[in-house]
């Protein structure tokens, strides 16, 4: 959750990020790619070690890397956009916008709904007695479809971004 702080951080410096000559939408940027400098190559790398250790066949190794990465930029986008609706820069303590920030903790809320509610589909297939065919039949479908609603969601947000970025990175603060 690197990313859902990192606009309240700005704090009462937010004006020095407003006044400078760049583009809202580029600063904006700028906090997602250190969110994605710090965490994805160890979730790419933490997730081939996973497909190679388990020996999972070409698609399960495929959704091993794919949908780990697709849900690293996710929450990234997911963190910034939550910041950017509820920022928090009255502050005496950084930790306070860490810890006790809405935006971190809805951004944290909604990435373990992300990743809770498929598990729970899957083990209400497990324990109403499906067929080992039925379960390898919804990884492989949910395999395709996970990394997709999380690109589709992420192109949004990222879209948002872009189109409004400065609008709303401007009216910060006031």
């Amino acid at each position: 959750l690197v990313s859902a702080p990192s606009v309240s951080l700005e704090g009462i410096s937010l004006w020095i990020a407003q006044s400078i000559p760049v583009k809202g939408a580029d600063i904006i940027r700028a906090k997602l790619r250190l969110h994605l400098i710090i965490t994805l190559p160890a979730t790419i790398i933490s997730s081939v070690v996973v497909a190679v250790v388990c020996r999972a066949d070409a698609l399960l190794s495929v959704f091993t890397v794919v949908a780990p990465a697709v849900m690293c930029i996710f929450i990234a986008l997911l963190g910034v956009c939550m910041n950017l609706r509820f920022p928090r820069f009255e502050w005496t303590d950084e930790t306070a916008v860490i810890k006790r920030g809405a935006a971190v903790g809805i951004t944290m809320g909604i990435g373990y709904a992300v990743i809770f509610l498929p598990m729970l589909v899957f083990l209400i297939f497990v324990f109403a007695g499906a067929s080992a065919g039925t379960i390898i039949g919804f990884l492989r479908v949910f395999s395709i479809v996970f990394p997709i609603i999380l690109a589709i969601s992420s192109a949004l947000m990222y879209n948002h971004i872009i189109r409004r970025g400065d609008e709303i990175f401007a009216a910060l603060g006031q």
